[in-house]
């Protein structure tokens, strides 16, 4: 999942760009600061764009990854195809998978603590 970093419409008012400023020198559409109020990251390249520009800041200051869910059942899924490869026993592989469900449920969002701890598992 993709998050802002920073509450973009309060960065941007605190460098001069009031929201009547910015709708009336069309830097950004209704629909964008609609956006930008939501915390909603479907925005266009353009609009980074624009807002490292106005900040003069890097994407990386804006926004980050955030591993979720679905992040982890498809690692989980490439993990499960690299043991199926292994041909690892039957045992061990129903015991990996259940190691990697209690993992999942605790919430461990670091794919690499993850796979290191999924290895490692005895």
């Amino acid at each position: 999942m993709i998050r802002y970093k920073i509450d973009i419409v309060k960065a941007l008012k605190d460098a001069g760009y009031k929201p009547q400023f910015i709708r009336d020198n069309n830097i950004f559409g209704q629909s964008t600061m609609t956006k930008f109020n939501n915390n909603d990251t479907n925005i266009t390249l353009k609009n980074i764009n624009t807002i490292c520009q106005i900040l003069n800041c890097q994407p990386s200051d804006l926004i980050e990854f955030i591993p979720d869910s679905y992040t982890c059942l498809l690692s989980l899924n490439l993990i499960f195809n690299f043991f199926k490869i292994l041909t690892v026993s039957r045992l061990d592989f129903c015991s990996r998978v259940l190691y990697c469900n209690y993992i999942i449920s605790h919430n461990v969002h670091d794919v690499n603590t993850f796979l290191k701890s999924f290895l490692d598992f005895r």
